[in-house]
């Protein structure tokens, strides 16, 4: 039995994730591939990269077809969306049919698939059973990963000729659906589009190898930084996307700081804020070496996402015994365990945010570090994980057969 992973990226939230789950099915000696269009900058097992797999024709000619893509991407975004983000594209320059290891593959596995997967040719060729994780909403919607992504009426009848072109590729394909959190899952079997389909909610995982408590001098050391200080960590990918909520913390945090002087606010990765006082910038972090530092530097974990999925952040801190603090929305409430794991707000709004961390700060060491890595083992082992996808991969298998 052959599964074929498919994701667009090799970096990013939903690429580690899909990446975690491959190499955990590998590991446990199963025939797991895993095809993106972009290339990697750390190794992967039974890994291909499709633009590789171009004629040295189509290979000359793609660059130029997407940098004119793209320029006429960025003109209309410019001149006529006035920085509304547009619907996501359900076409691409790709058929992965052609691939030989989608034609070898007995599973297709999607993840994350936006400007790779065409989604015409796609699933008109497609007679395979199709396995969709549920990185965000776009697989389900007219075009977005989250609902807060929609902020003008401007696109609503693209939305919608994306919804209705969906359905009739939907139509007759064999799909099974896993959703990350009870959030995604509610969303999807609530959309028009999936809501006649299984769904099973199976979580991503953690590697317990890289993500662990480090001593918190050599944390210090890494980051060069003194010891002393309460320190309140943000992470994400992009620090300035709207929806990670960093606006909250800094409101949150301009207050705290004068109540609590021995604070600081730690900050890591792409586009950070302008760094003031009591405020310590980590870097963009790229290894799970930095990541793990990190996390072992801080004292708390704040996550006051909009919308988020099931971040891989929560479950690394986690990992790390480190407790988190976040907002009780999307995926969130499914990994915060109140009071043993960290503590969920009351409301979506930055005095709740300050109330709650406030409560965090005003209790020394409320937290055991020791029973928040055992909850990260119970809840996101890899082994787990692998075992729940093997018996949903026989039993879709088995049906086929």
């Amino acid at each position: 039995m052959k599964i074929l992973h498919i994701n667009t990226l090799t970096d990013g939230g939903a690429a580690i994730a899909a990446i975690r789950l491959h190499e955990n099915l590998v590991n446990e000696g199963m025939e797991s591939y895993f095809l993106s269009l972009y290339p990697s900058r750390h190794p992967i097992s039974n890994h291909q990269v499709f633009l590789n797999s171009l004629s040295n024709v189509e290979q000359k000619v793609l660059p130029l077809r997407l940098r004119v893509k793209a320029k006429i991407k960025r003109i209309k975004e410019k001149t006529f969306m006035r920085g509304e983000k547009i619907p996501q594209r359900i076409s691409s320059l790709f058929d992965i049919t052609q691939h030989p290891w989608y034609q070898q593959s007995d599973i297709i596995h999607l993840h994350w698939i936006n400007d790779f997967i065409d989604y015409p040719s796609f699933f008109e060729k497609n007679k395979k059973p199709i396995v969709w994780t549920l990185h965000d909403t776009s697989p389900f919607s007219g075009g977005y990963a989250y609902l807060s992504e929609i902020n003008s009426n401007r696109f609503q009848q693209q939305i919608k000729q994306i919804e209705q072109a969906k359905s009739k590729y939907f139509s007759d394909q064999d799909m099974h659906i896993i959703p990350l959190s009870t959030w995604i899952k509610n969303a999807s079997i609530q959309s028009n589009l999936f809501k006649h389909l299984p769904h099973q909610i199976i979580p991503n995982s953690v590697n317990l190898n890289s993500f662990y408590q480090e001593k918190k001098d050599r944390a210090l050391a890494y980051f060069k930084r003194e010891q002393g200080p309460i320190r309140l960590l943000f992470v994400s990918h992009y620090l300035d996307l709207p929806r990670k909520g960093l606006k909250y913390i800094l409101e949150c945090f301009s207050t705290l700081q004068n109540e609590y002087p021995n604070i600081r606010l730690c900050l890591a990765g792409k586009n950070p804020p302008l760094i003031k006082s009591n405020m310590e910038y980590l870097g963009k972090l790229n290894t799970a070496t930095d990541l793990r530092m990190a996390y072992s530097l801080a004292d708390v974990l704040l996550i006051p996402s909009l919308e988020d999925n099931l971040p891989n952040t929560i479950m690394e801190a986690m990992a790390c015994g480190l407790p988190v603090i976040g907002f009780p929305t999307g995926g969130i409430p499914d990994m915060i365990q109140e009071g043993q794991t960290g503590f969920l707000t009351k409301e979506v709004s930055a005095d709740s945010l300050y109330q709650t961390t406030k409560r965090f700060l005003d209790k020394p060491n409320p937290f055991s570090a020791i029973e928040i890595r055992e909850m990260a083992t119970k809840r996101y082992h890899p082994k787990k994980q692998a075992m729940n996808f093997s018996r949903l991969y026989q039993h879709i298998y088995s049906k086929n057969k």
